[in-house]
């Protein structure tokens, strides 16, 4: 193992209170000893960067300390502010933070926008209260923090084409508005301050009207000023990483994009090829960039275990199930299917193979048919059967598409044994969790001892046990049936977005919302349950294949009272539909 060699010290690692983690809203138990410690500073608080990382990381040996919730936590508007007075992330109790648990870690994963803006949501606002000369003196105190020759990753994001609902008082008509207008096609320049000072030009040279989007002059006129602050940022990384050594990793996310053109480019395309660019001629062996960003944490954490833990480059071989793998997903995404797929792999220090290969992953796509799905459920069997790791993506997209595979794989008993699944949100947040993940769990049981690979086995089985929890019962089964459950306990159509506009989270209205939510799982939950249990999964595969089966399952159809994880009753952090705060947990033989 490469600097995290499993030592006295880290076995017995006591951190003070301030930054012990108690569990995550994922999972609640704690393997019996960790071969490394990192410091991860998400991008928010929402439970796909917060809950999610630290779970998996306990599930490959890997304790995760975050700062705490209230220096990273975002508001919406009327939700108040964090305990350090501000809506939006701390940038600098975040870097006091990091200098205080330098001693106490192997290694750092940070990401770049709660340094410079407070969260991914403050990187973005048109208002923005923290100019870009704060912003890149936080920075430049990221790099110039005393590591002690320990690896930093850096995680960052290419704007969006609009800004936040729910936020500075946008609505979803004027986001709608703003995204229309900036994917209108510009002018391609190749150089940044070119690309900043015409960032209105459409091909023609003309001016690209905000008004005829229905975007007033003064939010166009924010939104180029934000997208200035945000392009300069991405750059002074690039400059920290290049000339000051200061990084030794450097990811980009192209967050919501709308690449529905191969013909034209928009705002944010002329961006993504500049920094595709100069990180590629700066750092070609020490960067990325892909489609997405929530799912950036947990890349940068499967690079982590598989670099600096278990010293491992991981060999994945593809195998997608339907067409169109080399088509942009959908509108929300940059890459096509597999440029995405294969710059998430290269993020983690893997390689794409077509023989020879340590795991499989299999990949359904938004043109698959129902021929293919049970293929792939098959495949994944045939997979568990003859002991080679499979981890499977869900890139089809439709309320009715988005069921067909999970459910197949949970009659055919295929879920439990995978090393990871995911469908979950975007595309490309599906690609970064379950690669972040899955090759990472695969080279964890094939490179740790039996008592470290037994020690984990409960952390891995509730994680994975959780992803099919949020990704199909909760996200593409519920989360339709829960708004209607928050607008019919408020009155308002728009509850959904922002519960905090219409109740307060200590009233019977909000409670209710949090039982009727939890009650509407319970028939899915009960149904993975007895998938699950009884199940084997993979526990290790260092010289004899190890099969262990799950003998217990915890989540909110049957939280015991009194266990950690507040009630059981499922939690909405952010007050809208879209962030569900699920505790599970799971026992193996």
């Amino acid at each position: 193992m490469k600097r995290s060699l499993l030592t006295l010290l880290t076995l017995l690692l006591v951190v003070s209170p301030l930054f012990e983690q108690k569990g995550s809203a994922a999972t609640t138990t704690e393997p019996g000893s960790y071969l490394s410690t990192v410091a991860y500073v998400p991008i928010d608080d929402r439970p796909a960067n917060l809950d999610r990382v630290i779970a998996a990381g306990k599930a490959l040996g890997i304790r995760v300390l975050t700062p705490p919730k209230y220096y990273i936590s975002t508001k919406l508007d009327y939700q108040g502010t964090n305990q350090t007075g501000k809506q939006f992330g701390d940038p600098a109790a975040v870097l006091n933070w990091l200098r205080a648990v330098e001693s106490q870690v192997d290694g750092f994963i940070v990401s770049a926008d709660m340094i410079s803006s407070g969260g991914l949501v403050g990187s973005r606002l048109l208002n923005q209260p923290i100019p870009y000369n704060t912003a890149e003196s936080n920075l430049n105190q990221l790099a110039s923090l005393n590591t002690n020759g320990k690896p930093m990753y850096i995680f960052d994001s290419v704007m969006r084409l609009a800004p936040t609902v729910g936020v500075e008082g946008i609505d979803q008509s004027q986001y709608d508005s703003i995204r229309k207008w900036a994917s209108q096609p510009r002018k391609v320049y190749t150089d940044q301050a070119n690309i900043i000072e015409n960032y209105h030009v459409a091909p023609n040279g003309t001016t690209i009207q905000s008004s005829d989007f229905g975007v007033a002059a003064g939010n166009a006129s924010m939104f180029y000023t934000a997208r200035e602050r945000k392009f300069k940022l991405n750059r002074r990384i690039l400059d920290l990483a290049y000339y000051n050594g200061s990084f030794d990793y450097v990811a980009y996310g192209v967050d919501d994009s709308n690449k529905t053109s191969t013909t034209s480019t928009t705002i944010q395309e002329n961006e993504v090829n500049w920094i595709t660019r100069l990180s590629r001629e700066r750092l070609p062996n020490n960067s990325g960039i892909t489609s997405d960003t929530d799912g950036l944490g947990m890349t940068m954490l499967g690079r982590f275990a598989n670099v600096e833990v278990f010293n491992k480059t991981p060999k994945v071989r593809i195998a997608y199930y339907g067409s169109g793998y080399n088509e942009v997903p959908s509108s929300y995404d940059y890459h096509t299917l597999d440029s995405m797929i294969k710059s998430h792999i290269s993020m983690i220090g893997g390689t794409a193979v077509a023989s020879g290969q340590d795991m499989d992953l299999l990949v359904r796509t938004q043109n698959s048919t129902l021929t293919d799905v049970n293929n792939l459920s098959t495949k994944a069997k045939g997979n568990f059967n003859s002991n080679m790791p499979t981890t499977v993506i869900d890139a089809a997209r439709g309320s009715t598409a988005q069921t067909q595979l999970s459910d197949r794989l949970i009659l055919d008993n295929s879920a439990a044994g995978l090393m990871a699944y995911s469908s979950w949100n975007t595309t490309g947040n599906a690609v970064g969790l379950a690669i972040g993940y899955g090759p990472a769990r695969t080279m964890h049981v094939k490179s740790v001892s039996s008592s470290s690979a037994q020690a984990t086995k409960n952390s891995h089985a509730a994680y994975h046990y959780y992803t099919f929890v949020k990704d199909t019962i909760y996200q593409n089964k519920n989360i339709d049936n829960v708004k209607d459950v928050m607008v019919n306990n408020t009155g308002r159509s728009d509850a959904s977005s922002n519960l905090s506009k219409y109740i307060s989270t200590s009233s019977q209205a909000y409670q209710n919302i949090r039982q009727q939510s939890t009650q509407l799982l319970v028939p899915g939950l009960s149904n993975l349950q007895r998938n699950f249990i009884s199940s084997p999964i993979i526990v290790s595969m260092n010289g004899t294949t190890l099969k262990s089966s799950i003998v217990s399952i915890q989540d909110p159809s049957n939280w015991p009272s009194g266990k950690p994880g507040r009630d059981g009753l499922i939690d909405f952090p952010w007050k809208r539909s879209f962030e569900a705060e699920i505790y599970v947990d799971a026992q193996v033989q």
